[in-house]
């Protein structure tokens, strides 16, 4: 799906380094909670295990990196992932339109998709609700403890 709005299958390796060294504060603080790593590291290991990912530009400036990572080689769930720089409040229309797009062909792979997301990343929270997400009550999660929503999507 390479589209002409922000999001395309065009990536980059270095859109990586890009993307962590820029990163939301929310995101930022998302990732030390949940893993205590580096974004950089955070980053790399969720592309990595992306079945698919997406670049997010507002033309040539990289602005975030989204992807589903299967959740095991035994099952066909997945677990999507967003990470980005303040840029996309720039691009938010455009973007929440074209990222529905993108849950469904992450449906089109998995069957059931799934991840957590801080409670305090109220962004990120409205995002997967209006994508569709249901969430589970706030539990805590992550090497900190903190609350997080585990959200979910199924197919169909």
């Amino acid at each position: 799906m390479t589209t002409n709005g922000p999001i395309a299958d065009t990536f980059h390796p270095a859109d990586i380094a890009f993307v962590a060294d820029n990163l939301r504060d929310s995101d930022r603080a998302e990732i030390q909670a949940s893993y205590a790593a580096e974004p950089l590291e955070a980053l790399t290991r969720s592309v990595q295990a992306s079945t698919l990912k997406w670049t997010i530009r507002d033309g040539d400036l990289v602005i975030g990196i989204f992807g589903v990572g299967a959740v095991s080689m035994m099952s066909d769930h997945g677990s999507p992932w967003l990470l980005a720089t303040p840029d996309i409040e720039n691009i938010r229309m455009t973007f929440l339109r074209q990222s529905r797009i993108c849950i469904g062909r992450m449906l089109d792979q998995h069957s059931f998709l799934e991840n957590w997301v801080d409670v305090r990343n109220t962004t990120s929270v409205k995002w997967l609700k209006w994508c569709g997400f249901k969430f589970d009550e706030p539990q805590p999660f992550g090497v900190e403890g903190r609350d997080f929503h585990r959200f979910y999507m199924k197919r169909g």
